[in-house]
């Protein structure tokens, strides 16, 4: 692989690696704002000529990184439902609390 693209594939695996961690940490705004810079080190991997004999070692770095994809993408699925429940339950609540209000007023 000649050291361009080696360097840029480092780089999109270290950037999908951090974003699965920060994932993992519920930093979600810190995720979101690496995102764009590690879908763009991606682009730059997959718009470079490949030679015949990297072929195999571009194909392994996608897998790389498709694999620490879909892991984040279970983190944030699992995420996603719990931030749900919270606005459900909260939206619960407050539907209580209106209701205790009213009946007091009645009575």
């Amino acid at each position: 692989m000649n050291p361009l693209k080696a360097d840029t594939a480092k780089k999109a695996i270290l950037l999908s690696e951090l974003l699965l961690q920060l994932a993992k940490e519920g930093e979600w705004q810190r995720f979101e704002a690496l995102l764009p810079q590690r879908d763009k080190v991606i682009a730059q991997l997959t718009t470079q000529q490949i030679l015949a004999n990297q072929a195999d070692r571009v194909r392994d770095v996608i897998n790389q990184i498709k694999m620490l994809d879909a892991q984040t993408h279970k983190l944030a699925a699992t995420a996603r439902q719990q931030v749900l429940g919270e606005l459900r339950a909260d939206a619960k609540q407050k539907q209580g609390i209106s209701a205790y209000q009213k009946a007091q007023r009645r009575y």
